[in-house]
Parts: structure tokens; sequence; C-alpha cells
């Protein structure tokens, strides 16, 4: 069985809907780590497809500041476009993100897979890099981790634990053009990591003076033209 996995779409629906697209027609299920919101300030019609398709989904930080769950420096709402998302998404969306916890435990073709938004020992608000200290993460009784929200994608092992970052499909903080996903064989408990490019250009026209200068940055990061696998 082939599952997709992606995260943080951050109402990119270009980004977002790129990945989604791939996914649905490549995997038997598809599992998303959350932040729905935030960053980009138009995110309903990303929810209305993560409640209306059968997508297993989880609470992102972003979500839950959306929701009034956890606290958030209002200064920063020009960049996070917290209140402005939360003017644009129905009632039916606002209560499907509370619905939704910020990690998953499953058993799958004989696999115990977590899947989170954070980290495990934080879910909401971890962060796990590549070069994180993940010694840890052996201890823990999972074949594979996924995570999502720090918006880099990677695999490494420890121990029997495969642990992934799943990266972001709207807006990626190592090369600001480049959106993933991961797809996860659970026979072969093999994983890998696909990359398309995204045309930042068209994104930041889109979206003009709706996103903040600091988004523009990141679209802009270590740009540059790559073949996908």
């Amino acid at each position: 069985m082939l599952i997709g996995i992606f995260s943080d779409g951050h109402g990119n629906e270009p980004g977002f809907f790129e990945c989604y697209n791939f996914l649905v027609n490549c995997t038997d299920s598809i599992y998303y780590l959350g932040d729905a919101v935030g960053y980009f300030p138009l995110s309903n019609n990303i929810i209305d497809t993560l409640r209306t398709n059968d997508i297993h989904c989880l609470k992102g930080n972003h979500d839950a500041m959306l929701l009034g769950e956890v606290p958030y420096d209002t200064a920063l709402e020009n960049v996070y476009q917290i209140a402005k998302s939360k003017n644009a998404v129905s009632r039916q969306n606002l209560d499907f993100l509370g619905s939704l916890k910020p990690e998953k435990k499953i058993y799958l073709g004989n696999r115990n897979l977590f899947f989170v938004h954070g980290s495990p020992e934080d879910p909401l608000n971890g962060y796990v890099y590549a070069d994180s200290d993940i010694g840890y993460f052996k201890k823990l009784p999972y074949d594979v981790i996924f995570m999502g929200h720090t918006h880099r994608a990677f695999i490494r092992k420890v121990g029997k634990v495969t642990v992934i970052n799943v990266g972001s499909c709207g807006l990626p903080r190592d090369t600001g053009n480049k959106i993933t996903v991961c797809i996860y064989d659970t026979i072969k408990n093999k994983a890998w990591i696909k990359d398309f490019e995204m045309d930042t250009t068209e994104i930041m026209k889109r979206y003009g003076s709706q996103i903040h200068s600091t988004v523009h940055d990141v679209l802009n990061r270590n740009n540059n033209a790559f073949e996908n696998e």
C-alpha cells in the first residue's frame, strides 16, 4: 500500500493543489500533517478539500492560533494573517479544524506509524530539523515517524526508526520554489521525498500585497531550476 503525506500548505492554493492532485493519482490514502492556514490569507478552499475528500488530517500550530487555542503575538498579524484567514473560513471548516488533533498513531501493513505536526515530544510546536539530535527517537515504539512544521524535508534513520519530515507544500524554507510530499510504501517499508518546482513569481503576482514581504523573501530563498525525479 502506498500512502502520501504532505503538510503546511498555509493557504497557498497553487502549491497545495499541485501536491494534493499528485498524491490523489498515485497513492492509496493521504495524510495531511497540519497548518492549512497562516501566511497566505485565503485558506477556505484548502480546508474544504481536506474536510470532504477522506484525507487523514492533523491540526497544526497555525490552525490552533486561528481557533484561539494557543496565543500568538498579534504584532505579527501582517505576517501570520490569522485574523484575516479566520474571517474567510466557513463555520463548518472552523468546526472541522477544531475537531483535529496534532498527532495520530496507526498500525498499517505490519508497521507502527506515527504522524505528528511538530515532534513526538511536543506534537503542536516541536521542531525537528535534519541536523537535530534525534537519538531519543530510537527508543520510541514506531517503525516510521512523519513530521511537518519546519518546512524543511529530510529522511533519517536512527536505530530501527525511520524519521521523516515531509517539508511544506506551501512555503518551503530551504529552497523557496521547491514544494515537497512524501510517499511511503507500507509493504517495502520504503519512503521517498518527491519535489515540485513552484512558480514563485506567479504566486507572488497572484497574492501580491496580501502576503507580507517576509513571505516574499522565503519564496525567493535559494531558488534555482531543477528537474523532478
